[in-house]
Formats: structure tokens, C-alpha cells, sequence
């Protein structure tokens, strides 16, 4: 073993002192596809409020939603219904 290193948990070599979390690969793909998760919801929020700027009506696909589906947008109710026209 080198100099300043000992073993932590799972056999990891790490500087004495410091603890290291050591995960499975599946764990790390599922942390970050939380992340990726989060990325499209605040996309789809972003999508929104662009849609309600400008009035759009029609279709987009909502990425905040497993499988990509397809929703209606009805920029112009909203706006209505917000009393923003």
C-alpha cells in the first residue's frame, strides 16, 4: 500500500482520514437520471411560460413525462384566463 493511503469501506483506496462513499454503477445511473429528470422538467417549464408569452396553440412533446408523449398547449386560454390579453 503507498504512503498516506489506507483502505476504506469497500477496499478503495483513499487518504487516511477521508471516508469515500462507494456506490453501484446501477445507483450512479439512477442519480443521474434524476438529474436528467429535473433537466427536462424545468425544460418543459421553460417551454410553458415561452408558450404563454407568445400565445402559442398547438402541440409539443412534454419532456417532463416518461416516454416523451404529446400534449396540446392552449396559449391562448391561458392568457384568458390569466386576463394578460
Amino acid at each position: 500500500m503507498a504512503p498516506g493511503l489506507a483502505r476504506s469501506g469497500g477496499g478503495a483506496l483513499g487518504p487516511v482520514g477521508e471516508r469515500r462513499v462507494e456506490c453501484s454503477p446501477t445507483a450512479r445511473l439512477n442519480g443521474l437520471q434524476d438529474h436528467f429528470d429535473d433537466l427536462y422538467k424545468m425544460l418543459t417549464l421553460v417551454y410553458r411560460v415561452v408558450f404563454a408569452h407568445i400565445g402559442y396553440e398547438g402541440r409539443f412533446s412534454t419532456r417532463s413525462d416518461v416516454g416523451w408523449p404529446t400534449a396540446t398547449f392552449k396559449g391562448k386560454e391561458l392568457l384568458a384566463a390569466m386576463k394578460l390579453v
